[in-house]
């Protein structure tokens, strides 16, 4: 497994047309497969899908005699690529107490605001 690379080759290159196929370009991809192991060692891995480059990643058919995708998991299903969202609620109790909290502040912002306001040209304020 890991990342595939297509470069698209232009006759500029030095390159062109030394090993870059435009058609016909057709992977198997491949799976390790436990039972397939435990029967013959050296024949481990079974195709599991097919990619070409018209039509990208296809599920086989039966002209290409593929298995059945085994995930390296304990209940055989895909691994999340990422941890599961956990959402939790504030009980409305925290709520009432935290929007308390969020009026206090104000208040004594304005509060504060409107004294600075007031004794501006004052030396308590200078």
């Amino acid at each position: 497994t890991g990342y595939i690379d297509f470069e698209q080759s232009d006759i500029s290159k030095l390159y062109y047309s030394r090993g870059d196929r435009e058609v016909g370009v057709e992977y198997k991809i491949m799976n390790f497969n436990y039972d397939a192991y435990k029967s013959n060692s050296s024949n481990s891995y079974v195709q599991v899908l097919h990619w070409s480059r018209l039509n990208g990643i296809q599920n086989c058919s039966s002209e290409w005699n593929c298995s059945d995708i085994i995930y390296n998991s304990k209940d055989n299903q895909q691994v999340a690529e990422s941890k599961p969202t956990i959402i939790t609620t504030m009980p409305s109790s925290g709520v009432i107490v935290l929007s308390l909290l969020f009026a206090i502040i104000v208040i004594l912002v304005v509060i504060f605001t409107g004294l600075v306001i007031k004794h501006y040209n004052s030396k308590l304020v200078k």
